[in-house]
Parts: C-alpha cells; structure tokens; sequence
C-alpha cells in the first residue's frame, strides 16, 4: 500500500527562500523520474544506446528540465533519503519565493497584560484581530468569517488578490481536479507495473476496491468469484497506471501534478505481450489483453 507522503516545505528566516507546505511535493521526483520520457532522454545524456521511437519529439524540453531539476546524472528509482536531499539542495528553490510569503502571525496576550502589536503591511491591507480564548474554536471562527463579511460587503476589502511577481517561483503546483489518493497511489503503480507484476495484484495491494481485496486465505475461494475481483481490480489498476503515466509525463515536462493528454507523451514504452502470463494453467475464462496492455 502507498503510504503518505510527509509534505514538503521551506521557511524563509531558515533558508532564504519560502516554500508553504504541501504534500504534492514529495512526489515530482518519483513521477518525473519514472517518465518513459525522461528514462529514455537521460539515458541518451549518458551516452547509451537509445531507440529513436523511444525519444519524444519535444526532447529539448524535457532535457531542460531534467538540467535544472539536477536529474542528468542519476539513476531513477530514489529512496525517501534521496528525496529529503533532493529538495533541500534542488526542489524548495524551484518551488520557492525569495521573499517572505504574507502570513497569519499570532501572539498570546496574557490576562492583565498589555502588548503592542506591530503591523506591516507592505503588500495589502492587514485586519488585526482580538481573539479571547473563552470563545471555542467553531464561535472563533463563526465571528471571523463575519468580519471578513464585514470588511468585503461595507469596505470592499478584496480576499485572495494574487501576490506581486517578485513573489513568483520558477516553477508552481499546476492546478489538478486529480484526487490525492490517485496522485500517491499512481506513483507506486507505476512502479510495481514496470517490474512486471500482475495488475490484479496491484490493484490489490493499493487497495483501489476494497470490495475485491483479495488476501491469502481467499485464493481457495469460489473461481469464478476469485476470477471477477481479479478482473475487477486489473481494470481499476490499469485506469490508474494511465493516469499515472500522464502525470509523470507532464511532469517530467515541469507541469505537476497534471493528466492532461498531449501529442508528445509517451505512453507505450511499459507495454506489456498480450496473453495470459506463462505458467498459467487454469482455463481462460475472460479476455485479459485488453487489461494487459495500452
């Protein structure tokens, strides 16, 4: 099963640059570098051998960014170690802004105290809240949602104005309706696809149906039965090979995460033979090229 990524940020007064943290981020690295896009332009960076069917026609772009991503020189197939590493020395600056991003900064007000607060506000207005802890979390909230009400209704403050472009990174989190259990599981399907496992056992040990989990005990199940959860769940693990195999795709072209077709993806070079998987004995009973296969 795919475990969840640890989000990824970066402070400024730390690290000079600002990154807010998001658990998107941990995962460019394992897709882009399981992009057959990227495999096949690397290798030839490194001077092997590579099929002219096997290079996309936009070579130049995805060389590029594998250049800036630091990627020419390494094998694919990181650990978390090698991740971690990778967004503190190459990732946070790509996705980060040198400048501090505007945020909610608190501080605690003892009982009888008196504390000045001190506002700067160089991008947009500031709202300076009094928040007395005998309100609970929901009658807080309740009376902030009422001041910004307030505020946009009567004084025509304006929420969620974009940042000036000094506040722009390099490269930005495109946005995806993609759901975050599809974009964490995509990345280990692919993987367990292009070392050759059955998609029935993908799908199974990522849970994509947890009606058709299939563990050791039921194997002695009904056959037919056991032949539908299988076919059930090679169906859902291909649906979301493809679709993990757009996201590395324009990843690989530094759009993530994002599945939108486009003419220069490569989508076949993990195509499996059609048929059945030798040493399969028991009689076919359903047609499993369709699932076999792009």
């Amino acid at each position: 099963m795919a475990k969840k990524p640890v989000p990824f940020d970066a402070h400024w007064d730390l690290e000079g640059v600002d990154v807010v943290a998001n658990w998107r981020y941990p995962l460019i690295l394992p897709y882009i570098t399981q992009s057959p896009s990227f495999i096949a332009v690397t290798k030839k960076h490194r001077g092997l051998k590579v099929p002219r069917a096997e290079l996309p026609k936009d070579e130049k772009l995805v060389f590029e960014v594998a250049k800036k991503f630091g990627l020419l020189n390494v094998e694919y197939g990181f650990d978390d170690f090698f991740n971690i590493k990778w967004w503190n020395t190459t990732g946070k600056h790509l996705y980060g802004t040198k400048h501090a991003i505007p945020d909610i900064e608190q501080k605690l007000v003892k009982a009888g105290q008196t504390q000045t607060v001190k506002v700067t506000s160089e991008e947009s207005p500031t709202i300076v809240l009094q928040i007395p802890t005998n309100l609970t979390a929901t009658e807080a909230i309740s009376r902030i949602r009422q001041i910004f009400y307030i505020n946009r209704e009567l004084f025509n403050v304006e929420f969620g104005t974009p940042l000036p472009a000094k506040y722009d990174s390099e490269y930005k989190l495109e946005p995806s309706k993609l759901r975050k259990d599809t974009v964490i599981k995509g990345a280990s399907a692919i993987a367990m696809y292009r070392e050759g496992m059955p998609l029935w056992k993908i799908g199974n040990q990522l849970k994509i149906s947890p009606d058709h989990l299939i563990k050791d005990s039921d194997l002695d199940m009904d056959q037919d039965k056991l032949a539908e959860h299988k076919r059930v769940l090679s169906i859902m693990a291909l649906r979301l090979v493809k679709t993990a195999l757009l996201i590395a795709e324009n990843a690989a072209r530094g759009r993530f995460p994002l599945d939108k077709p486009f003419p220069q993806a490569k989508l076949k070079s993990y195509k499996r033979p059609a048929g059945r998987p030798i040493g399969s004995r028991r009689p076919k009973r359903i047609s499993v090229t369709e699932f076999k296969s792009f």
